[in-house]
């Protein structure tokens, strides 16, 4: 091979493996919305009275899109934030908080399985960009819970908001139309 073809292999490979890197790790133009979910415990601790420790979901969710009757499919969360597509529609994510790791944040919680949760947006009806937020609080003293649910959408100035309150390890269940 000469010289002139092995550089023109190698940059045309070296496109091609930028190209495959930014259609892999880049979010794709109808990825519109990002959501955050994070747990927060209220532990007793001798030394400091109580201290905060936080958690996020499991890796693996699951994500439906379009109407009630959609499938869901695979979604993956990366340190606690999960970038989708939304539009008109219904729109329903669920997921999970890791029992190991509540357990080694609180070694007594009443819990043996994944924390479950479940967020729905139904009818909507905005095309554009969200920022969705579901923070869990929870108290290991009385073992209640509660968690809300934030959708901000660009160019409102207050966004919808929807809570749950139970007890840690009951699924939380939140949905609204937007």
């Amino acid at each position: 091979m000469n010289k002139r073809l092995k550089w023109a292999t190698g940059i045309v490979l070296v496109g091609i493996i930028a190209l495959y890197a930014a259609w892999v790790l880049l979010p794709m133009p109808g990825d519109n919305c990002v959501i955050t979910v994070s747990a927060t415990f209220r532990v007793s601790s001798e030394s400091d009275g109580y201290i905060w420790k936080t958690i996020k979901p499991v890796q693996e969710a699951q994500w439906a899109s379009g109407s009630h009757e959609a499938p869901y499919t695979r979604a993956v969360f990366k340190e606690g934030e999960m970038i989708r597509s939304t539009g008109y529609g219904v729109h329903e994510l669920e997921g999970a908080f890791s029992w190991r790791e509540i357990k080694e944040i609180w070694p007594d919680a009443p819990i043996d399985q994944d924390w479950a949760f479940g967020v729905g947006l139904f009818n909507t009806r905005f095309e554009g960009n969200y920022r969705m937020y579901l923070n869990v609080q929870a108290d290991a003293e009385t073992g209640s819970a509660t968690a809300d649910f934030y959708v901000f959408y660009q160019g409102f100035a207050n966004p919808y908001m929807v809570r749950w309150e139970g007890k840690i390890g009951e699924k939380i269940v939140l949905s609204f139309d937007y």
